[in-house]
C-alpha cells in the first residue's frame, strides 16, 4: 500500500504570506534589538539606557504632533482616487513643511541653552520622515518591507552604541546621537520600496497641504492619545522615579513588548490590505494578533528571569516584575493595533478616538494610584489597566457595529 500522500499546500500558503515573512524578519529583528539592548543596558550602565529609551519615547511624542497623519491622509486620498502609485512624490512634498518645524523646535532650544530641546526637534524630524515613508512602503509593497526596515534600525542602533562605547563616549548626552542615527537607518530602503509600480505615475491631481492637514487634524486627538497610551508611563517613571528606575523599567517594558511582535505584523497586514481596498480580514486579523500575542506572552514569562539575571546583571532584576505586569497590556493592545490601522484608511477618527481616550484616562488614573505604592511595576500595571480598557472599548465598539448591521 502506498505510503499516504501529505498535503503541504496550506503549509506553503502559509510560509508565502506576507504576515509570515514580515514575522520571519522581526524575529531577526528582535534578537538584534535584544543584544542592542543588552550592550547599552551593560555598556553604558542604567541611567544610559534610562535616557535612551526616554528620549526615544519623547522624540515619538513630538513626532505625533507635528505629523498631523499626513502621510495616512496622502495614502487615503491616493486609494480613493486610485492613484497609490503618486503617494512617495506626494510624501517628498510634505518634508519641507516638517524641516520648518523642525528648524523651529532647534532654534528655540539653542536660544534657550537647552540642547536636549534642539536634539528632540531634530529626532522629531528624522522619524517623521521615516515614519511616513515607511507608511508608504507599507501601503505599497506590504509588511515585510517594514519589518526589513526595523532590522536595519536595530543594526545601526547596535553599530552606533558599539562605536560610541569604543570611544568612550557612550554618556547620557550622547543617547540621542545613538536613536537619531537609528532613525534615520531604514529610510532608503522605504523610499525605494514606496517607488511606483505602474506608468503613468501621479496622473491625478494630488490634495493641496491645507486639505491634507484638515483631514489629519480630525485624527490628531486620536494619534496623539493613542501614542501616550503607550508611551506616558516610561515619561513619568523617568520624571518621577529617576533615569535609572527608567532604564531598568524599560527593559522590562522592551521585553513584554517583544510579545507584540507578531500581532504587529497583523496590524501592518491590516493596514496593507485597506489600502488595497480589502478590509474583510479585520476579525480574522484582530483573532491572530491576541493569540499570537497570548502564546509569545507565556514564553516571555516563563523565560523572561533567567534571561534578565544573565544578560543584564543584578542591577536589573526588577525589570522582571516589569515583565509579568506589562505582559497583559502587550497581548491586549495588539487588538488596538490591528482595528487602528484599518480605521485609519476605511474608518473614522472618531472610532479610533474613543477606545484610545478612555485607555489613556485609566492609565493616568492608574498611574497616579499605583506609582507611589508600587514604584515601576505599579507603572506596569497601570499600562496594561490602559491598554486593557481600549481593548475591551475596542471589542465593545466592534460588537455594536455587527449587532447594528445584523438588525438593519
Amino acid at each position: 500500500m502506498p505510503p499516504e500522500r501529505v498535503d503541504i499546500v496550506d503549509l506553503t500558503s502559509i510560509v508565502r504570506h506576507r504576515v509570515f515573512k514580515a514575522s520571519a524578519l522581526r524575529g531577526v529583528s528582535l534578537l538584534t534589538g535584544l543584544v542592542s539592548s543588552v550592550a547599552i543596558a551593560n555598556l553604558g550602565g542604567a541611567d544610559v539606557k534610562g535616557i535612551t529609551s526616554a528620549f526615544a519615547a519623547t522624540t515619538i511624542l513630538v513626532f505625533t504632533l507635528g505629523n498631523m497623519d499626513l502621510a495616512q491622509q496622502v495614502i487615503k486620498v491616493g486609494r480613493e482616487q486610485g492613484d497609490l502609485d503618486a503617494t512617495r512624490r506626494r510624501l517628498l512634498r510634505l518634508w519641507p513643511w516638517y524641516g520648518g518645524l523642525s528648524l523651529v523646535g532647534v532654534a528655540v532650544g539653542f536660544i534657550a541653552h537647552k540642547p536636549y530641546v534642539s536634539w528632540v526637534a531634530l529626532g522629531a524630524f528624522v522619524y517623521l520622515v521615516t515614519a511616513s515613508m515607511g507608511s508608504a512602503a507599507n501601503a505599497l509593497s506590504g509588511p515585510a518591507v517594514v519589518a526589513l526596515g526595523g532590522l536595519v534600525q536595530q543594526l545601526v542602533l547596535l553599530v552606533a552604541a558599539l562605536a560610541l562605547w569604543a570611544s568612550g563616549n557612550l554618556t547620557s548626552s550622547m543617547a540621542p546621537v545613538v536613536v537619531i542615527t537609528s532613525f534615520v537607518a531604514p529610510l532608503p530602503l522605504y523610499v525605494r520600496a514606496a517607488r511606483p509600480v505602474s506608468t503613468g505615475v501621479g496622473a491625478i491631481p494630488g490634495p493641496s497641504l491645507v486639505a491634507l492637514m484638515k483631514g489629519g487634524m480630525r485624527w490628531q486627538p486620536a494619534r496623539l492619545a493613542q501614542n501616550l497610551l503607550i508611551r506616558l508611563d516610561l515619561l513619568v517613571v523617568a520624571a518621577v522615579l529617576g533615569a535609572s528606575s527608567a532604564g531598568v523599567y524599560s527593559v522590562g517594558v522592551a521585553l513584554a513588548g517583544l510579545a507584540g511582535i507578531i500581532p504587529a505584523q497583523f496590524s501592518l497586514n491590516s493596514f496593507f490590505e485597506a489600502a488595497q481596498g480589502s478590509g474583510k480580514s479585520l476579525r480574522k486579523n484582530i483573532v491572530a494578533a491576541v493569540v499570537a500575542g497570548s502564546i509569545g506572552g507565556a514564553l516571555l514569562a516563563a523565560v523572561g528571569w533567567p534571561f534578565i539575571s544573565v544578560a543584564y546583571g543584578k542591577e536589573f532584576e526588577g525589570s522582571y516584575g516589569v515583565l509579568l505586569a506589562a505582559l497583559p497590556g502587550v497581548i491586549a493592545y495588539g487588538s488596538v493595533q490591528v482595528h487602528t490601522n484599518q480605521m485609519r484608511i476605511l474608518g473614522t477618527a472618531r472610532s479610533v478616538f474613543i477606545p484610545s481616550i478612555l485607555g489613556l484616562g485609566s492609565l493616568v488614573l492608574a498611574l497616579a494610584i499605583l506609582v507611589p505604592s508600587f514604584g515601576i511595576t505599579g507603572a506596569a500595571l497601570a499600562s496594561s489597566c490602559g491598554c486593557g480598557v481600549a481593548a475591551v472599548s475596542t471589542y465593545l465598539q466592534l460588537r455594536g457595529a455587527r449587532l447594528a448591521g445584523k438588525t438593519a
